[in-house]
């Protein structure tokens, strides 16, 4: 399959975009049949079957560049999507979480937040040289004395593990995780529903399946302690999850319930899912299989 990918890329590289006149050559020149490459092209979003414009903008959809960006922002973003010499694209994750909002201008990173400026870079793109940078050594260890290090854990050990003054410890250090996971991670601890101080659930969505095909649609979950079903706990986790999703570009939700839960099948009907199908044991837990 390596083999297969590399002359994919070759191929874009030297003519701009993958025609189905091109992969029947390099199927014949391969003596590879013509559906193993469509496979690769239809699987990887990187590859493209029609011409590009002059420049492609990629902006980042995740939770972290979202949250930097208001409605207005977002509209003048998929404005730029208008002009005729702009293709633009959302992306999962440009690995820039501490720039968000993240953007790039083909291979180069651009501040999106700064919509004069972006608009300026469009009209000349960034050359992938301009980003050079001359070589310098990084310190790996932030810490300026080896005192320092673990400090915050050791004064949390020592005063009990508040779990109030661990969220707020996070919260002002704005540490945030890395790529999908670009979220600030105090506030992501404060998405779960929680009761007397235990977390009782939790609602989430992620994609529906990995093929750039299926982008605009997601898999979305939520999950309730047995000990705390009933009490609309999972109402409240949809909707807050539902509202968050609202603005963001995707087209349909798919929910996959573990049979039988009548609870759940109800709730998700309550937000507006229908029932479409069962697919027979495909799940498996506690030593058997599952209708989904």
């Amino acid at each position: 399959m390596g083999r297969l990918i590399d002359a994919l890329h070759a191929l874009q590289h030297e003519r701009g975009f993958l025609s189905q006149d091109s992969l029947r050559e390099l199927a014949a020149n391969l003596n590879e049949p013509l559906y193993r490459l469509q496979e690769l092209v239809s699987f990887y979003p990187h590859f493209r079957t029609t011409p590009p414009r002059r420049v492609t903008l990629s902006v980042c959809r995740d939770v972290a560049c979202r949250m930097q960006t208001d409605d207005s922002q977002r509209q003048a973003l998929r404005a730029l999507g208008d002009r005729d010499d702009v293709e633009l694209q959302h992306v999962s994750c440009l690995g820039r979480c501490d720039g968000a909002p993240a953007a790039a201008i083909g291979d180069c990173p651009v501040p999106a937040a700064d919509l004069s400026l972006l608009d300026q870079l469009i009209d000349n793109p960034p050359a992938v040289d301009s980003l050079t940078h001359d070589a310098h050594a990084w310190r790996c260890d932030p810490y300026a004395t080896t005192a320092e290090r673990y400090g915050t854990l050791r004064q949390l050990i020592e005063g009990g593990f508040d779990g109030t003054a661990v969220v707020q410890t996070l919260k002002d250090s704005g540490l945030r995780g890395m790529g999908g996971a670009g979220f600030p991670t105090g506030v992501k601890w404060g998405f779960v529903a929680e009761q007397a101080g235990t977390p009782v659930g939790w609602a989430c969505s992620g994609r529906f399946r990995e093929k750039a095909a299926y982008d605009p649609s997601l898999e979305t979950s939520v999950y309730l302690d047995p000990g705390a079903a009933g009490r609309g706990l999972g109402t409240l986790l949809y909707q807050a999850l539902f509202d968050d999703l609202v603005e963001s570009d995707f087209h349909l939700a798919v929910g996959a319930i573990t049979l039988p839960n009548p609870a759940s099948v109800a709730l998700h009907q309550r937000f507006g899912f229908e029932s479409v199908g069962i697919l027979r044991e495909v799940g498996r837990k506690f030593e058997r299989y599952w209708d989904v």
